[in-house]
């Protein structure tokens, strides 16, 4: 290696135990244009926690921002919900605009600071106030065609969720994207840039037809990142610290090369310095292996990403996902779409020794967000739930756990909870763990004991620790209705609870 990209891989490999990622709303959050007001909603708290890296996001919709750049539009708009009030251009004619403040909050602090740059957004196409000029200005640009429709149910993307995606098949989408983002490698003292290609994951019309990809979008896109990384390390070596490219990516490379994205490429020719497959829609059973070996075979660091808003167990939830994660390769971990700066998770995910100081859940991943159905193409629900049983013959779900549970006392037992739909107090459940048959205990019904009413049945079953393997873990369910002709019961939750 030259001595530069040496350089290079030295600041690539520090260390990042949390990578918290802002979406940039702290202009419109604050009550007032100060820093202290801009700093209060998402920054103060982050101090002395894990988080060693601010990932922040300047994007409203593609080619609209809050920081003042000297490309795209400045988003100054005050509409509906939270951008009921819009400090940024206050923040811009004061001297240090929304990024400026983040940056210098990261120096006060001895935090790394990345920008994040949005390859595709579309909250246009939900909130046609937020669309930019230049898309309004150029609608050839855009991925929708006339006649494009939704096919709701089947799996398949729906177009018209993705209908003001910018085509990077056209060199002018590219263009205006690199012009963004060397502007703000140029302007800005930042570490290095973020590229998220999971916003809004549709970069080439094949995929708006249910299509994957072309060969020949894969090495546009390839091409694109190789002038990105050119101009980083132009601009790196002038200013003599390097500047480093992350990207955020599906977890699957053969997701990646759907949506357009050779990233095996992107690793061999050393075009990437950090590589973060997002499990943000599964958490707990996402599986990052493949990407972790492809990361570590070229020396670069892997930052499994998991999100807020797909984590319905607050802090025992962080832990037992992030436990999973550890266990597993990842050279720290990146949130998302979680803001609270005081969140105790903070605190806890990015050491073992915290980890297991923490009470843990551990879970099977529902698939039921809304958010999904703009993912449909790039995330796997196989084994997720829901899950619709069998009559009479027993559901196997995987259940994550990469714990040693040998640790607990006599005295502790491990819980495992399920939630059913569709099913009645009066039906048979049959429960196993690895093969191990489980006495399962009705907490909680819905509807009363009426033999032919069906509803949501919650049921416990206390565990032994020595039942639970690390990793891999097989439950098995079982409804045998009574009174009715058949069986609709469904599974919506599965959950192990670990003391700490």
């Amino acid at each position: 290696m030259s001595d530069w990209t040496t350089t290079r891989k030295t600041a690539a490999n520090r260390r990042r135990r949390v990578i918290f990622n802002n979406d940039g709303d702290d202009a419109c959050l604050a009550l007032e244009p100060t820093p202290e007001s801009f700093l209060a909603n998402r920054c103060i708290g982050l101090e002395d926690s894990h988080v060693d890296t601010i990932s922040y996001c300047t994007c409203v919709s593609f080619d609209y921002y809050w920081h003042d750049s000297h490309i795209a539009q400045h988003f100054t708009g005050t509409h509906d919900f939270m951008f009921t009030r819009n400090h940024a251009q206050a923040f811009i004619d004061q001297g240090r605009d929304s990024l400026t403040l983040i940056i210098d909050f990261c120096r006060t602090n001895n935090l790394e600071v990345f920008w994040s740059a949005r390859m595709n957004d579309v909250h246009d196409c939900w909130y046609p106030w937020l669309m930019p000029d230049f898309k309004k200005n150029h609608p050839e640009l855009l991925l929708w065609r006339p006649g494009d429709a939704g096919r709701p149910g089947d799996g398949t993307v729906e177009p018209h969720m993705h209908a003001t995606s910018v085509d990077y098949g056209r060199p002018e989408v590219r263009d205006r994207q690199f012009a963004t983002i060397q502007d703000v490698c140029e302007r800005y003292d930042i570490d290095g840039i973020e590229l998220d290609f999971l916003r809004n994951p549709m970069y080439f019309r094949p995929n708006m037809e249910g299509k994957p990809a072309e060969t020949s979008h894969l090495e546009i896109m390839t091409s694109f990142l190789r002038n990105i990384r050119q101009m980083t390390d132009t601009i790196g070596q002038a200013r003599g610290k390097p500047m480093l490219i992350s990207t955020r990516v599906p977890n699957k490379l053969s997701a990646c090369r759907y949506i357009g994205l050779d990233v095996e490429r992107w690793i061999e020719e050393d075009i990437i310095d950090l590589l973060i497959p997002s499990v943000e829609f599964a958490c707990f059973t996402g599986d990052i292996t493949e990407m972790v070996a492809l990361g570590h075979s070229r020396n670069v660091p892997v930052y499994p990403c998991m999100s807020g808003e797909a984590m319905p167990y607050a802090l025992p939830g962080w832990a037992g996902a992030a436990t999973n994660i550890w266990a597993n390769g990842a050279d720290g971990i990146e949130s998302y779409n979680e803001f609270n700066p005081k969140h105790p998770a903070w605190h806890v995910i990015g050491k073992n020794n915290t980890l297991m100081q923490t009470d843990k859940i551990y879970a099977v991943d529902n698939m039921s967000l809304s958010m999904i159905r703009m993912h449909e193409h790039v995330v796997d629900r196989k084994g997720r739930l829901p899950l619709c049983l069998e009559t009479g013959k027993p559901t196997f779900v995987n259940l994550p756990v990469y714990d040693d549970l040998t640790h607990m006392q006599d005295t502790k037992y491990a819980i495992l909870y399920i939630k059913l739909e569709g099913c009645s107090i009066l039906d048979e459940i049959l429960l196993t763990l690895n093969d191990k048959s489980l006495q399962p205990d009705v907490l909680s019904a819905s509807e009363g004991l009426s033999p032919g009413a069906t509803g949501t049945l919650v049921i416990t079953s206390r565990v032994d620790p020595a039942l639970v393997e690390f990793g891999k873990n097989t439950v098995g369910i079982q409804a045998n209705e009574k009174h009715r002709e058949k069986c609709n019961t469904t599974l919506i939750e599965l959950r192990l609870h670990v003391p700490k």
